[in-house]
């Protein structure tokens, strides 16, 4: 056992008993203390001898994930030594204190406490920060991963408060409508106070399950991190969406209506593309952005714009290309116009990607500006049946359309522009090896897709003949019946790859409606 490699007795000791009765196909270090039950024999295989010691400080110290202001103390006093080089991944999670509800469901209440909470989630990622600086100062270069998902310890109805069962729950829907406004998302108060830390090259950032995050938090971290070379971002976009709920419900009050507005949302974009604009990327290659975002449910109604009513254009779109330039790589699935490939205006400098080798880019429906890229007719085999009071609209058998999925060809007014920038952008992407346009319909048939493919890239979609791998392929899987690409824009996917790639085009449009 002595003359054994360290690679090969830390995986060894990967597998070794740590608790009594653990899954034998799981490792050990997945299997977690649970109250109540034997702990963990783990630590004393340590004193077996030096090589043993070092691979159980490398298993239990290359992944590590701080909570609370306790862990962050048992953290900076706990890992030191050596054990700071096994040091990988660092997941951090801010838990915000349990409060009473009668508290804090008013709005004017939330917004006298949001700045402590800002300012505390603040320090503690100031103070992470510095004690990671500090390693570096003592002369350790580790390559580490910062995870910052967030908790929110959601509070508790409470007996000893007055008032009745119905009272209480109309508190707490406030409560919870409160949480959804603009001024409850957590956010970094002063980034340009975060502590430079070079170790960090992969940053995620994401919500959590009760508290939003303010989508400016992820450049705003990524501001002191200037080796950075990928991210992950996921923010929830929900907050401030059209829901389809009455005015006259039981549990709605006026003053928690900007929990339903757009202006949430607006503002929290705008925010972010002026942090993304700030922050210097030098070094980074891979993006990973997310806004999960409700589709909506009733395609025939009206969607309120997203867009700043003093600015032309969509600061968010703009942001991203403008970020986007310089990756190798981008994944993206947001609302997004036109501008995030192309300007509205034509610019003196082409915009260009020269570095850019995979594009996978997912929209909804739902322009930022309110209208849609995609139309259709409904269904109407039963006019008199029609109940626009629950929604029921025309034939609702299975395979017909209805208000909720009748959208199903591209509107020429909305996605024509909109794909004939994406096709303009695609020419200034010289190494580009795979694009995948994604729009997010609730048609039986699945979503629309529009596709890129150098020579050499699996596609495991639409190759249909052998030798098809072996040449640029653009693929249409969209509803052809009455639309087809403009003339211009389908001749510019055509050309996409022809200098540096030449040869034939494969041109093939995937979905059987023709």
């Amino acid at each position: 056992m002595e003359t054994l490699p360290q690679e090969l007795i830390n995986c060894i000791v990967l597998f070794a008993e740590r608790y009594p009765n653990q899954h034998k196909y799981y490792y050990a270090i997945h299997q977690s203390y649970e109250r109540g039950k034997a702990r963990s024999q783990f630590p004393r295989l340590a004193i077996l001898n030096r090589a043993w010691k070092e691979a159980v400080e490398y298993i239990t110290f290359r992944r590590l994930h701080i909570s609370t202001e306790n862990d962050l103390e048992n953290f900076h006093e706990i890992v030191t030594g050596n054990r700071r080089k096994y040091v990988s991944q660092i997941s951090f999670t801010e838990r915000s204190p349990e409060y009473s509800e009668s508290r804090y469901t008013l709005p004017e209440a939330s917004r006298r406490n949001q700045n402590k909470y800002n300012e505390n989630f603040t320090t503690k990622l100031e103070d992470l920060e510095e004690i990671l600086r500090k390693w570096k100062d003592d002369g350790l270069q580790n390559v580490l991963r910062l995870d910052s998902p967030l908790a929110f310890r959601k509070p508790e109805p409470r007996k000893s408060e007055p008032g009745s069962f119905y009272r209480r729950s109309c508190a707490a829907d406030g409560f919870h409508r409160g949480l959804l406004q603009e001024p409850w998302l957590l956010r970094i108060t002063h980034p340009n106070n975060l502590p430079t830390l070079s170790s960090i090259q992969h940053l995620t950032v994401e919500d959590g399950e009760q508290r939003l995050l303010a989508p400016s938090t992820g450049p705003n971290l990524a501001f002191s991190l200037p080796n950075l070379q990928k991210v992950d971002w996921k923010f929830q976009d929900f907050y401030g969406s059209d829901e389809e709920e009455s005015d006259l419900g039981p549990l709605y009050h006026l003053k928690y209506a900007n929990a339903r507005k757009s202006k949430v949302r607006c503002a929290a974009r705008a925010g972010f593309a002026r942090s993304l604009m700030r922050a210097s990327f030098h070094r980074l290659k891979s993006a990973e952005i997310t806004l999960e975002h409700a589709r909506p449910f009733d395609q025939r109604l009206p969607v309120r714009s997203i867009v700043p009513h003093d600015l032309p254009h969509y600061p968010f779109s703009t942001a991203i290309r403008t970020f986007s330039e310089n990756l190798t790589s981008l994944t993206l699935s947001a609302h997004v116009d036109s501008t995030l490939f192309w300007p509205l205006e034509e610019p003196a400098t082409l915009p260009s990607w020269p570095n850019l080798t995979t594009l996978d880019i997912t929209i909804s429906l739902v322009t930022p500006s309110g209208e849609l890229y995609f139309t259709g007719s409904l269904s109407r085999l039963h006019p008199d049946d029609d109940d626009p009071a629950d929604g029921t609209i025309g034939d609702l058998v299975p395979g017909k359309r209805n208000y909720s999925n009748f959208r199903i060809r591209p509107d020429l007014g909305t996605c024509n522009p909109f794909l004939a920038a994406l096709s303009k952008a695609a020419l200034q992407m010289p190494v580009l090896g795979s694009l995948m346009l994604t729009i997010e319909l609730q048609s039986d048939d699945g979503n629309s897709h529009i596709a890129y493919y150098a020579p050499g890239q699996e596609s495991d979609w639409c190759d249909e003949d052998d030798g098809d791998e072996g040449k640029r392929r653009v693929y249409y899987d969209v509803d052809v019946r009455y639309w087809r690409p403009k003339y211009e824009t389908a001749a510019r996917l055509r050309k996409v790859g022809e200098e540096r790639f030449g040869g034939e085009v494969v041109e093939r449009f995937i979905r059987g409606y023709i």
